[in-house]
């Protein structure tokens, strides 16, 4: 699968990002729009799911950051059948997340 890059793909406000494993909003949008087989691992608390949710026709794992370890199967079982993307409120928590996945756990296909 080919990640949307471009000038276009920037974050709003202009701060740079990792290329390698990070997404901007719209990319993900890109690759939802595509069709591409990708789940979102929602890495928010359960009393924060209802603050934002995300449209029924996209995949959702919701897993609070502080399960990620324990539950691991379910994201490699996941990420064996699309690219996995990690969202939270603000980012930093998604980051630390996919961060660990993609060292510790050594799941290759995770985006923050």
């Amino acid at each position: 699968m080919e990640l949307p890059h471009g000038p276009e793909y920037a974050l709003p406000d202009g701060r740079a990002h990792d290329q390698d494993w990070e997404l901007t909003p719209k990319q993900v949008h890109t690759l939802l729009q595509r069709g591409e087989s990708v789940v979102v691992l929602d890495v928010r608390e359960i009393e924060e799911l209802t603050a934002a949710k995300l449209p029924d026709d996209v995949q959702v794992l919701a897993i609070p950051m502080g399960e990620v370890a324990q539950r691991i199967s379910e994201i490699e079982e996941a990420a064996d059948e699309a690219l996995i993307v990690t969202m939270c409120h603000g980012g930093v928590r998604s980051f630390q997340v996919a961060a660990f996945l993609r060292k510790e756990a050594e799941i290759e296909h995770v985006y923050s």
